[in-house]
């Protein structure tokens, strides 16, 4: 009987421990996430230095990234998960700004072919599949 009872305790004990392992695996997961979340300022698009001030929003609650180049507002949804990162539908208004739809339509045009992203506290570098850089933004406080 008591071989069975040290049975069914060892028992209980891994099974609580597995759903430990469960929950650390999704709050540092859950983490990376919320290391993207915030505001950036736009620093560097294909190899291009951005004097603009342009800041993108990063939501990874809602999954959403916002922004505005001067002009129109866009967006876009993402997935990320550790390095990796998607971009879903970029969409934005549709108003005419002589001089100002440059940037932000080369914004919209390369966010889908971003597949990963770098992080540290203070910057973020997205790779296209290709491993180049497309994108440095940098965190504002």
């Amino acid at each position: 009987m008591q071989k069975l009872l040290f049975l069914f305790c060892l028992l209980m004990i891994s099974c609580g421990s597995n759903k430990e392992n469960e929950l650390i695996e999704e709050d540092l997961q859950l983490d990376k996430e919320l290391k993207l979340h915030g505001n950036y300022l736009l620093k560097e698009l294909n190899s291009e230095d951005i004097s603009e001030r342009v800041i993108l929003q990063f939501d990874t609650i809602q999954k959403i990234v916002t922004g505005n180049a001067g002009c129109n507002r866009f967006s876009s949804g993402f997935e990320h998960s550790e390095e990796k990162i998607t971009f879903i539908d970029p969409v934005s208004t549709k108003m005419y700004c002589e001089g100002k739809m440059e940037l932000e339509l080369k914004i919209i045009d390369i966010l889908p072919v971003i597949s990963e992203v770098t992080e540290d506290k203070r910057k973020v570098v997205f790779y296209s599949e290709n491993n180049e850089r497309v994108l440095a933004l940098q965190k504002q406080e």
